[in-house]
C-alpha cells in the first residue's frame, strides 16, 4: 500500500504532524481508498492525498478516534462529490 507520507512533499501544509497523527492519517487514507474504490494503480491517489491533507488542517486532535472517524467521513463526502 502506497504511503500517504509520500504525497506530503506535494502539498504545504501549515500544520506539522507527530508520528501518531500521520499513522492516523495514513489508516484515514487507507480506509478511503478502500470505500471510494481506489485502487493502487488509480490516478486519482494524489488527489485523495491532498484533500486528506486539506481537510487535516482544520481537524482537531488527530490521536482522537472519533475525530479520526469524523475526518474519514468527511474525506469520503467531499472526494464523492
Amino acid at each position: 500500500m502506497p504511503k500517504l507520507i509520500n504525497y506530503l512533499a506535494w502539498n504545504t501544509p501549515s500544520r506539522t504532524y507527530n508520528g501518531r497523527e500521520l499513522a492516523a492519517l495514513q489508516n484515514i487514507y487507507e480506509q478511503a481508498c478502500q470505500t471510494l474504490d481506489i485502487g493502487l494503480t488509480d490516478d486519482r491517489r494524489p488527489q485523495l492525498a491532498a484533500l486528506i491533507f486539506d481537510l487535516a488542517e482544520s481537524a482537531g486532535d488527530l490521536e482522537d478516534q472519533a475525530e479520526c472517524e469524523t475526518l474519514l467521513r468527511r474525506v469520503t463526502a467531499a472526494f464523492s462529490s
